[in-house]
């Protein structure tokens, strides 16, 4: 059966209940209100050892800051019918080879990565449904590293696919399993950071060499005294490596803070989005004694996470606000740097972005899948 993508599950998270399998938790405060302001203050707060970087978006939006939201692209790839090639069933994740100007588009409905250029010519396409190697069940991200050819699919069912592509093609190498169900994934100097949680490991990124053997974990986790709302929300966020800097930013859903690591684990800075309003999951229990998140329908004004990404040195993050026109935010930081930068607004299209060469890819499922090419320098 096909799962609901990433962005999907962000979505459509209205009044959804997750409901626990064991009735013996005195930790539940029914109406405890999550992601706790407890938490972020005690992680926001002055780290000597780890510094913060504050984002907000400014109380008015220059018309400069607002162009993106109002550009029109240059190339549409994903048609409702015609050439099989440019019909998919559901975007999931991009990822672009800036070296070959090629982009990877991974389809989740049809289990399979397609390799077009930026002109929106296709190329190739790996994968399928199914169980043998390089065949895919449940993707749901891909990663490129154009430095080692390399691209990777995380599936659900805990797999990491490699895959090495050449000029023509893209052949399957290896898989391997990871520890515990991954969120996220992404590939670095001949490594694979995995986004997730586990009570055993208690980390939320764990890293692998390319032949599937666990070397460290690391990163921080939903914290939380009830194990069931801990391990609940702690797998739930985002992994993106930066291949120039030689590190990785962390997110956890729903929550305004993320980390920056470099490649061994060091925490190196935390970013605060000051304007970020979450969404309120809210802690209960069900008749039977089981406990509950309630996920409360967005409200006008919350605030939701995308897709995050990487250009040259700079990490970007957008996120956008509910009922507001306008209102898909954008920031850029460089790790190593001591403040960020409000982009400006994107358009209502985009779900997942990349960029590189001028380019700007967005990827839209709405009114049906596309990806969209801009040109545009940020």
């Amino acid at each position: 059966m096909f799962m609901e993508p990433y962005f999907a599950r962000v979505l459509l998270v209205y009044m959804i209940a997750i409901a626990g399998c064991n009735s013996n938790h005195p930790e539940i405060v029914t109406g405890r209100i999550h992601p706790a302001q407890e938490w972020i203050s005690n992680l926001i707060e002055a780290n000597e050892r780890t510094p913060l970087m504050r984002l907000a978006v400014p109380d008015t939006i220059s018309k400069e800051k607002a162009r993106l939201h109002d550009i029109d692209p240059i190339v549409q790839i994903g048609k409702i019918e015609e050439d099989s090639k440019l019909m998919f069933g559901y975007i999931e994740d991009l990822a672009v080879d800036k070296k070959n100007k090629r982009i990877f588009i991974l389809d989740a409905r049809y289990n399979e990565i397609r390799a077009f250029d930026y002109n929106g010519a296709f190329l190739f396409a790996v994968g399928g449904p199914g169980v043998a190697p390089g065949e895919l069940q449940y993707p749901q991200a891909i990663d490129f590293d154009d430095k080692k050819n390399t691209l990777i699919t995380l599936d659900r069912n805990r797999t990491v696919l490699i895959y090495s592509v050449s000029d023509t093609s893209i052949a399957y190498s290896f898989s391997f399993k990871v520890d515990f169900p991954p969120w996220d994934a992404c590939v670095m100097n001949d490594h694979v950071f995995a986004r997730g949680y586990s009570e055993e490991v208690k980390s939320a990124v764990l890293k692998y060499r390319l032949d599937g053997a666990r070397v460290d974990s690391f990163g921080i986790y939903y914290d939380s005294e009830n194990p069931f709302v801990r391990q609940t929300l702690s797998p739930r966020g985002q992994v993106v490596c930066n291949r120039e800097s030689n590190t990785l930013l962390v997110s956890i859903d729903h929550t305004p803070i993320f980390f920056v690591y470099d490649e061994e684990g060091t925490e190196l800075r935390r970013i605060y989005l000051d304007t970020f309003d979450p969404i309120d999951i809210i802690e209960g229990v069900l008749p039977d004694g089981r406990p509950t998140l309630e996920y409360t329908a967005p409200q006008k004004g919350e605030n939701v996470l995308s897709r995050f990404f990487t250009h040259e040195n700079d990490f970007f993050v957008q996120y956008f606000t509910v009922e507001q026109k306008g209102g898909r935010h954008l920031f850029k930081f460089d790790p190593n740097a001591e403040t960020g930068e409000y982009m400006g607004t994107l358009g209502e299209v985009a779900f997942d972005i990349d960029l590189a060469q001028g380019y700007l890819f967005a990827a839209s499922n709405r009114p049906y899948p596309r990806v969209f090419v801009f040109d545009v320098s940020i």
